[in-house]
């Protein structure tokens, strides 16, 4: 259990002034955090011992009303106790409410994490709303979670007693004991937030201490391919199959913008053509159930073609023959080396060349770009024109050469 110091002290309460005879409380305090608790009881103020928070002398009230003390007292030490044995983070309001018998019902942040996670698994392999990535994302954020509420000697904690402090400790948790960026620090964050709002939405908890949490996200450079490099991809002859089918599916992603969720669940019924009788794909993406409408330009077309009798295709009844992504960005990094490429191609680098160099530095509008990639916020799409000036080079010297 969490080292959390604790007291118990009995006292009058004064606050409507220099009275003779004065109401009875008794005060918890945890962590310096007090909670106080009308004992119903009214006591002259020239009996009361204030060092031994009881009364003076030996008459039946005082005798009674002291054995009345002790008995709290001990009550109050033994739901302590409790609270400590259950490994619960708890807190003086806690145990006044257990004492009040107002605690009737209490929820946990890591039993709600856990059983939304089952029907986000559940919902994930049904198909229905949610991708497995991103339930695989929720059980990590729930693991690092988990760990972190363990490193302060606790099982659990309350969704009551989750506040700003404690959602600032475990950010620097998250920085520093488990060495995690940034970014990917307030994503976790963010994942957990989700959780607290269950709670607010289900009564349990009022207030939203996220709210005052400040998230300050680092510029991300995503980097791309160049015209030049995918180039290279394109006409380099490969002869060992199982590398030519990933440097073709990569391809296709280059010139379509797919995720690797997407592309892996493309089929035939995925083709249609549209009022001027051209090919596109049209699909629900798996990440944010938008429907998206992308033109199938010339190359892949072509790679749709090649693979359309490929044995594995039929087999599996996909478009192209996708192998896991594991596979398929350790085969990428082959293809890298053998055009001679200086980067670390990953497989989601399609996507990002695909916004870039194959349509923002072509001329294609922000908006357009947005609507095939399926963004719902054009700021997402923004970054993509940040991370590439090729476009503003090529375009200002346009204008030079004119003045000149």
């Amino acid at each position: 259990m969490q080292n959390l110091s604790f007291s118990i002290g009995f006292y009058l309460n004064d606050k409507k002034g220099k009275e003779a005879v004065l109401p009875l409380y008794c005060r918890i305090t945890v962590n310096r955090k007090s909670a106080e608790i009308s004992l119903k009881r009214m006591v002259e103020v020239s009996s009361w011992d204030k060092k031994r928070k009881r009364l003076k002398g030996g008459s039946e009230l005082a005798l009674t009303i002291n054995h009345y003390i002790g008995q709290i007292e001990m009550k109050i030490y033994k739901i302590h106790a409790q609270l400590a044995d259950e490994g619960i983070n708890y807190s003086a309001k806690t145990i006044k409410d257990r004492f009040t018998g107002k605690l009737t019902e209490r929820h946990f942040v890591l039993e709600t994490f856990k059983t939304h996670n089952e029907q986000v698994r559940e919902l994930a392999n049904l198909d229905r709303g949610f991708s497995k990535g991103t339930a695989q994302r929720f059980e990590t954020t729930y693991k690092h979670v988990s760990d972190y509420i363990e490193s302060r000697g606790n099982k659990d904690i309350e969704f009551n007693d989750v506040n700003i402090e404690w959602i600032n400790s475990l950010i620097y948790y998250l920085k520093t004991v488990k060495g995690i960026g940034n970014n990917t620090t307030f994503k976790y964050v963010k994942n957990l937030k989700k959780i607290h709002l269950i709670a607010m939405r289900n009564g349990w908890v009022q207030f939203d201490p996220y709210q005052h949490v400040k998230t300050k996200l680092d510029p991300v450079m995503r980097e791309f391919l160049s015209a030049e490099e995918l180039q290279l991809i394109e006409d380099k002859r490969i002869i060992i199959p199982r590398v030519d089918e990933v440097r073709d599916v990569f391809l296709f992603c280059c010139y379509t913008g797919l995720r690797y969720s997407d592309v892996k669940q493309l089929k035939n019924i995925h083709i249609t053509r549209n009022i001027n009788g051209h090919k596109e794909i049209h699909l629900q993406t798996q990440k944010t159930g938008r429907g998206v409408h992308i033109p199938l330009l010339p190359l892949p077309e072509q790679i749709i073609y090649k693979y359309q009798s490929h044995p594995r295709c039929i087999a599996s009844d996909q478009l192209l023959p996708v192998l896991s992504n594991q596979k398929m960005n350790a085969y990428l990094k082959e293809i890298a080396g053998i055009t001679g490429i200086q980067k670390n191609i990953t497989f989601h680098m399609a996507r990002h060349t695909f916004a870039t160099t194959v349509t923002l530095e072509r001329g294609i509008s922000m908006e357009t770009v947005k609507a095939v990639l399926g963004h719902t916020d054009i700021r997402t799409t923004q970054i993509y024109g940040q991370i590439t000036n090729k476009k503003v080079h090529q375009e200002m010297m346009g204008i030079r050469n004119k003045l000149a």
